[in-house]
C-alpha cells in the first residue's frame, strides 16, 4: 500500500510537470510513462521541452528516493518522428500513438542505463550544441540492417526546488 502511495505520488509529479514543460501524457503502462510532445499543439521545440521534462522527471524521482529512502532507477529514452494519434475503443476509449516513433523511443529506453536519458539522432541533430552527450548503443529497429545511434545525458541530479 505505501509502494503504491508513492508511485502515485511520484506519478502525479509527473503529470504536473509535463503540464508545464508543455508534454503530454499519454498513459502510463506497468511502470512505463509515455508522454508526447508536438503533437496535439505543433511545437517548434518538441526535443528540447522533452528532454528538460526528462531532466524534472530525474529530479522527482531523486527527491521521492531522498524522501521515503526508495531508489525508483529511471531510464529515459526520447525519440522525434512521425506519429499516428487517435482516439480508439467505445466504453473505455483511450488517446494513443501508434508507429515506428513509438517503437524507437521504447527501444531506446530500453537500452538506457538508470539514471541516463537517451536520446535518437534526430533529437541529437537539435540539441547537440546545448548539452553535453556521450555515445550511447546503436539500436536495430523491426529487425532492420541500418542501426541508429543514440547519445546518452548522464544526469548530474540537482534538485532544483
Amino acid at each position: 500500500e505505501q509502494i503504491l502511495t508513492r508511485l502515485n505520488q511520484l506519478i502525479s509529479s509527473f503529470d504536473e510537470s509535463a503540464a508545464e514543460y508543455g508534454v503530454e501524457k499519454i498513459k502510463t503502462l506497468g511502470d512505463v510513462y509515455m508522454a508526447t510532445c508536438g503533437v496535439t499543439v505543433p511545437r517548434l521545440d518538441h526535443g528540447r521541452r522533452a528532454l528538460e521534462f526528462a531532466q524534472e522527471m530525474m529530479v522527482l524521482a531523486q527527491r521521492i528516493s531522498r524522501e521515503y529512502d526508495l531508489a525508483p532507477e529511471l531510464s529515459i529514452g526520447i525519440h522525434s518522428g512521425t506519429v499516428l494519434a487517435g482516439v480508439v475503443g467505445r466504453d473505455q476509449f483511450s488517446y494513443d500513438v501508434w508507429g515506428k516513433t513509438v517503437v524507437i523511443a521504447d527501444e531506446i529506453r530500453k537500452i538506457a542505463p538508470p539514471g541516463c536519458i537517451c536520446i535518437s539522432e534526430p533529437v541529437y541533430e537539435q540539441l547537440h550544441n546545448k548539452d553535453d552527450f556521450s555515445d550511447g548503443e546503436a539500436i536495430r529497429v523491426d529487425g532492420s540492417e541500418n542501426e541508429l545511434q543514440t547519445w546518452c545525458l548522464n544526469v548530474g541530479l540537482v534538485d532544483r526546488r
